[in-house]
């Protein structure tokens, strides 16, 4: 796939946002990478951080085993700062979420678990599925305006309505599949594994995404191409502890490319919620120092004191330094919310 210049930004799907000149993946973020550490026996220690987000779980809304309330009393009882509600876009069959208008519903149990688990903050958020090439998502652009984060990632199993559009990624990864599975050359194989990454690159570069998920899952990926256009544009690679994915040579590949990353449970069950030491061995092998990861956070070596303990729980400054920093590195401003999120006041991430 031929590179391409940096696309404008989008701050709102249809709103341009102005380039803020950020560090380049060469002299930035694979700078600091190559300096503090970034490989298998170089790398940086994880003694003394600890992961103190879970921004990847799925409730009953989609094809989840808990309630929303669930979910959030499950991380305040795992010691999270922070949580988010990330059911399927409704593209998916059968497992998807009904309509977006559902997100209605789900800001309301989303103020209400919050509230009633201070300890945590609860964001709301959508898996969505990217269905085309040009990085369509299965959910409006009014919808994605309204919430609290996005995180996007490719799954086969579309509903038929959407093949039209979703046709090409539908045709070429099961033609791949069939070849692969029956030992015929890789052509079919490589177009899939092109107009893979070509969706996933074009929904980043389109969309503020906070984390490509489980990337290379039944749906082959170039990680090079992704992870340089996901370190650009602010994006993490989630580090996904359920599926296993992306595999650590993968890992290895995206580091070396300058992006940053999440670790997530991708929990379908309240008891998974917070579920995080594999992906965090993972990311440990592959040699990815804590600092890169968003959700981690650098214990501090004494006891919280008496100011600390009135500002939150354990993790909640971590939490909020993390949100700050990543926001800070995508030259992302403050700004008024409209839609789902303006109904609680969260300016989300």
């Amino acid at each position: 796939m031929t590179r391409r210049q940096a696309p404008v930004a989008h701050s709102r799907a249809g709103e341009p946002e102005r380039d803020t000149g950020g560090p380049a993946p060469e002299d930035g973020l694979r700078g600091e990478g190559a300096s503090r550490g970034g490989g298998p026996g170089g790398a940086e220690s994880w003694d003394g951080w600890r992961l103190v987000a879970d921004y990847h779980t799925h409730t009953r809304f989609s094809h989840g085993r808990g309630s929303i309330a669930d979910n959030v009393a499950a991380a305040a009882r795992a010691g999270l700062a922070e949580v988010g509600i990330c059911d399927h876009g409704p593209a998916l069959l059968f497992i998807g979420l009904r309509s977006e208008e559902r997100l209605d519903e789900m800001r309301r149990q989303v103020e209400q678990a919050g509230a009633g688990n201070p300890s945590v903050k609860v964001l709301l958020g959508v898996e969505a599925n990217v269905i085309s090439p040009d990085g369509d998502l299965d959910i409006s652009e009014g919808a994605v305006a309204g919430l609290d984060i996005l995180l996007v990632g490719l799954h086969p199993q579309i509903r038929p309505s959407l093949w039209q559009g979703a046709w090409p990624l539908v045709w070429k990864n099961g033609v791949g599949w069939v070849s692969r599975m029956l030992g015929l050359d890789g052509r079919a194989a490589a177009e899939a594994r092109r107009l893979n990454t070509l969706a996933l690159v074009r929904a980043v570069e389109r969309y503020r995404v906070l984390a490509v998920t489980h990337a290379g899952l039944k749906m082959h990926v170039d990680m090079e191409e992704l992870a340089e256009v996901c370190a650009r544009r602010g994006t993490a690679i989630e580090i996904n502890s359920l599926h296993g994915y992306p595999r650590e040579e993968d890992l290895a590949v995206a580091l070396r490319c300058g992006a940053r990353f999440i670790i997530s449970s991708d929990a379908h069950h309240p008891a998974r919620v917070g579920w995080l030491e594999a992906g965090r061995e993972r990311a440990r092998r592959a040699g990815i120092p804590p600092h890169l990861v968003l959700n981690a956070c650098k214990e501090q070596a004494s006891s919280p004191g008496a100011d600390q303990l009135r500002s939150g729980p354990p993790g909640a400054a971590c939490g909020q330094q993390a949100r700050q920093r990543w926001r800070r590195e995508r030259g992302w401003a403050e700004r008024g919310r409209t839609g789902f999120g303006a109904k609680n006041g969260m300016a989300g991430w």
